[in-house]
């Protein structure tokens, strides 16, 4: 194994070719330099560029997208069932009930136990967006991750879903972050409660 020093540019550049969170430098790297070793030698830049677009084309065409949404469900799946364990672990947290689409936990109130359980919603089709206990998160969201959509109807009822906060898992640090939410709720619905 080398290390080897990129340009903040040419990151940026090489970014290009490959998914976010999917993609490993090597993997960028190897896509990069097949499409290269693919073009003759001595053409001009007009000629690279009609054969990069047809390459290009033709990875679409062969189902190459279609791989990366696979990997990207897979992780999605395998991020939510990390969550999940997790929140299975957890005293003040309790499933209520699982369906098709979607697992629905309540965050135990503590104390007297008069207060009403908040609840978390975690899909089980592979999308990974949480629906998460409804508080504020500024206070540990500073840099504004979780999603507030509070889309009113015309009568005056929040559209949907969109009377709960929401919160994407893409990756490892999304599922410590979605943690440390949950904890924040949980901590939320205790004082509340008491």
């Amino acid at each position: 194994m080398h290390e080897v020093t990129i340009s903040d540019t040419n990151w940026e550049r090489l970014k290009k070719w490959g998914d976010p969170l999917i993609d490993t430098p090597n993997v960028l790297l190897t896509k990069v330099l097949d499409i290269a070793e693919s073009i003759p030698v001595g053409l001009s830049d007009k000629e690279k560029e009609e054969i990069n677009t047809e390459l290009s084309e033709e990875r679409n065409v062969t189902g190459y997208t279609k791989d990366k949404e696979v990997a990207r469900r897979e992780n999605s799946l395998r991020l939510l069932e990390i969550f999940e364990q997790w929140l299975q672990s957890k005293p003040d947290i309790r499933l209520k009930h699982s369906k098709k689409t979607m697992n629905t936990y309540e965050l135990m109130p503590v104390g007297d136990r008069k207060g009403k359980p908040a609840k978390l919603y975690v899909p089980t089709n592979g999308q990974a967006r949480l629906y998460l206990p409804i508080t504020n998160y500024r206070p540990v969201d500073p840099t504004g991750k979780v999603i507030y959509k509070d889309q009113i109807s015309k009568n005056g009822t929040f559209v949907g879903w969109n009377v709960y906060p929401q919160f994407v898992l893409r990756n490892e640090d999304d599922l410590d972050f979605a943690k440390k939410l949950i904890e924040y709720a949980v901590k939320e619905n205790r004082e509340e409660s008491q």
